[in-house]
């Protein structure tokens, strides 16, 4: 079963099955409701998701990503579960939080050029270990003299005493006569011009009879020339590897995901919007902004959702002392807006839900209907031409279910939404796209239906 699980998931990769039937396939290895789906199904689903899931694993899709992983979170911790596929469970969900980075790359064959690199690699470094200097050769992936310096620290700047004239001022290993002096000629002589040149250079103590350095007692390598300022003595900085700052932002993303989830259950249980500001007021604003989507996403999916306390969070979130702007409480929907289509397919109430959270942003003056109306302009699914969302007419739908939710919030004022929507320029005929054209009797309709008042349609 496992074969035939990578087979379909590799037919996937291939362009040569949908994206919706990968996603039945994972429906149907989940399990239906709350029942535990058998062992053998687990072990599917696990192959099946580290085969695609990097390639089901976007914007569109991040709703349905995000509830499979809900529910393999749940399996992953159920004690009906064997340990052998709780942790295999675990494992798929940590390759998703890497980014889809696979633990243990699977590696082919590799190609006889490759081969004979990789022993010379290893070769140069046997040598570098050794102490010594690796060989010049005209192959690839010969060191250059450069950089063969003592004990592999190629950051390490070569000794001031170099010698002048046609010495070697590469930095590299001449032996000679005189127990291994650094230089390249014979330095034997005590009133040399190369230690008269090292004095006169202020090259430090140049010890021994004739110039010649002596050999370090515990060590068969000589030392450099000189003795080196208290700076130029301390090892070369290492630089901070980038898979080790990647490792760190990897679990830096780990933790606020673990407090946004957090966070997020602490509001369900206890519907107290001044600690939830106050947590989230501590996040980066780029992290509070993408709070939107995920907040009300996860509030989709939940079947006893107090939606006036989540309506409350977001206003709360947006309002004057909030640690949101206006235009960021847009951009935080924006990813709503783009999969609008989606999103109300699974739940048609998805749009008043999004209606009724920007509603009261709106009445405070935190956002403006110019700015939603902008925003609803633009929204575009992935793979669709631009203003698509206006053109099939969910922009005017959003839009006037806004302005009907606002309408009831101000309550006995009555001139306040109308004088809002006066003020933003926006025209409810400038939104119904492609949905309008032929008899121009679905705005007039849907001001009726939603009991605003019908001179807003001029």
């Amino acid at each position: 079963m496992l074969g035939n699980i990578r087979f379909i998931g590799e037919l996937f990769k291939k362009s040569m099955l949908t994206e919706r039937i990968m996603h039945t396939c994972i429906m149907k290895l989940l399990g239906e409701g709350e029942k535990t789906p058998n062992e053998e199904d687990v072990e599917a689903l696990c192959k099946l998701m580290t085969t695609v899931g990097g390639q089901l694993d976007h914007q569109k899709a991040k709703a349905y990503m995000d509830a499979y992983f809900r529910r393999m979170e749940v399996l992953s911790k159920s004690e009906e579960m064997s340990s052998r596929h709780r942790f295999m469970l675990q494992d798929v969900i940590d390759t998703r939080a890497k980014g889809w980075r696979e633990r243990r790359k699977e590696e082919g064959p590799k190609k006889i050029e490759d081969v004979h690199r990789d022993a010379q690699r290893a070769a140069m470094e046997q040598t570098r270990r050794a102490g010594g200097r690796p060989e010049r050769t005209g192959s690839f992936g010969a060191m250059p003299r450069s950089d063969s310096r003592r004990g592999g620290d190629f950051d390490r700047p070569p000794s001031r005493g170099a010698p002048r004239g046609g010495d070697d001022r590469s930095g590299g290993f001449q032996r000679t006569e005189s127990r291994g002096a650094f230089g390249g000629g014979d330095r034997r002589g005590a009133g040399g011009s190369g230690v008269r040149d090292e004095r006169e250079r202020g090259g430090g103590d140049v010890r021994g009879g004739g110039g010649a350095r002596e050999m370090d007692a515990r060590s068969s390598i000589p030392q450099p020339r000189g003795t080196l300022s208290a700076a130029e003595s301390k090892p070369a900085a290492v630089p901070v590897p980038k898979v080790a700052t990647e490792e760190k932002a990897m679990v830096d993303d780990a933790a606020f995901i673990a407090e946004r989830k957090k966070t997020t259950e602490y509001f369900y249980d206890d519907k107290d919007t001044s600690e939830a500001v106050k947590v989230i007021a501590t996040w980066d604003p780029r992290r509070i902004v993408a709070f939107i989507e995920y907040f009300l996403t996860t509030s989709f999916e939940r079947r006893d959702m107090d939606w006036e306390a989540a309506y409350g969070l977001v206003r709360a979130l947006a309002a004057s002392d909030g640690p949101m702007s206006g235009a960021q409480l847009i951009e935080g929907f924006a990813p709503l807006f783009n999969n609008i289509e989606d999103v109300m397919c699974d739940l048609p109430k998805a749009g008043e839900h999004i209606a009724a959270s920007l509603a009261g942003p709106v009445i405070d003056g935190s956002c403006t209907l110019a700015s939603l109306a902008d925003a609803l302009r633009k929204a575009t699914p992935e793979g669709e031409d631009p203003g698509y969302t206006l053109a099939e007419g969910f922009a005017l739908t959003i839009f006037a279910h806004v302005l009907a939710r606002v309408q009831a919030l101000a309550g006995d004022d009555t001139d306040k939404m109308p004088a809002l929507l006066k003020a933003s320029g926006v025209k409810l005929a400038d939104l119904r796209g492609e949905v309008d054209k032929d008899d121009g009797a679905v705005v007039p309709k849907l001001v009726e239906k939603l009991g605003l008042p019908g001179d807003i349609v001029a």
